[in-house]
């Protein structure tokens, strides 16, 4: 039995399309399936036991779908997600969220016409164990963060339709597609920074961020030439009374007398982040907001647009080598009209 009365539509069938449907059938009562590629798509749709489209805008004529899945290459996001939006139909978008920031601007500003829902999908919001972070640092349990750093390395995308990811004008290289999860994760714990510097190139990056004390923050990303390099995510976070440590999904505290081992589990959380698989977790949680009516306050599009602001400033620092400042004279991009975006960062 689904949890949520809820028709969905997966648009793009790879690697993260594939997660999304096997999430789906999970949580809502009906998944239909849309692809370019009729003969992939096909496949896909009856392995999951779905209908198909090779046309997105036929499907949205003809299905009424409470929302959809875009899970094609960036470059694509914008085009897809204004016309799901002008045919009425609510959007959980994959990051990153579109090519640009005035696509973004334009994407969000058109939900907020149609009143509709829309959310990136941030999956590392809805980690259990970066919530548990976020808690330790709001709550101060274990004292002053002193300095945190983060890193996301896996192996050179050479899997993905026709090369694009590696194709830096298409993808934003790895400081738009991988290491933006870390410049959100940072967003999300401690808010915009001053400013950011980042080193590094379209295969490995390193940002410093900026907070205006003597906290040392970092985030760290790489696409590793070795093919059978694992992905591996993971932080560290030094407070003034103990530490945190996530390396190969092994979760670990330190004080002055004990080590514990997956400290977040005697914290409670909601349903929607108790699944294994993080993907799983984030449309749960749009689910469960679509069909509560409620407010999306755990990765709203507003919030996550001023991350994707700051993974634009680090491509600016990374080319010019300079310091990028992110708030001096910060004002949201919503507050600009169609079509005037700013260079509210440099």
């Amino acid at each position: 039995m689904t949890k949520f009365n809820l028709t969905a539509a997966v648009i793009g069938t790879g690697y993260i399309g594939t997660q999304h449907l096997e999430a789906l059938k999970m949580l809502v009562s009906k998944v239909i399936v849309c692809n370019a590629d009729v003969e992939k798509g096909k496949a896909v749709a009856e392995k999951y036991g779905c209908r198909f489209y090779a046309d997105y805008e036929e499907m949205f004529k003809q299905e009424k779908l409470d929302f959809v899945n875009i899970c094609v290459p960036t470059p694509m996001h914008c085009k897809i997600a204004l016309s799901a939006l002008e045919h009425g139909i609510n959007v959980l978008c994959e990051k990153p969220f579109t090519s640009t920031l005035e696509e973004a601007y334009l994407v969000t500003q058109k939900a907020k016409e149609k009143n509709l829902a829309l959310m990136v999908a941030h999956c590392v919001r809805f980690s259990r164990k970066y919530e548990y972070l976020r808690r330790c640092i709001a709550d101060g349990r274990f004292g002053k963060l002193l300095s945190l750093e983060l890193y996301r390395d896996g192996p050179k995308p050479a899997w993905s339709t026709g090369g694009w990811l590696l194709d830096i004008e298409k993808s934003g290289g790895v400081v738009r597609d991988v290491h933006v999860h870390d410049t959100d994760i940072v967003k999300f714990l401690l808010g915009m920074p001053e400013s950011v510097y980042t080193k590094g190139s379209a295969l490995c990056c390193t940002t410093l961020f900026d907070y205006g004390d003597d906290k040392l923050v970092s985030a760290t990303a790489s696409w590793r030439n070795a093919s059978s390099f694992p992905f591996s995510p993971g932080f560290e976070a030094a407070f003034e009374n103990g530490v945190m440590k996530l390396h190969d999904n092994k979760f670990l505290l330190y004080t002055d007398n004990t080590v514990t081992e997956d400290p977040h589990l005697a914290e409670e959380f909601d349903s929607c982040m108790k699944h294994g698989n993080l993907v799983t977790n984030e449309i749960d949680y749009f689910c469960q907001c679509l069909a509560k009516g409620e407010k999306n306050d755990r990765c709203s599009a507003d919030d996550i647009c001023e991350s994707f602001a700051i993974s634009f400033a680090e491509s600016e620092s990374m080319k010019t080598n300079r310091i990028i400042k992110t708030s001096r004279g910060y004002q949201r991009l919503f507050t600009y009209s169609p079509g005037v975006i700013p260079m509210i960062l440099l």
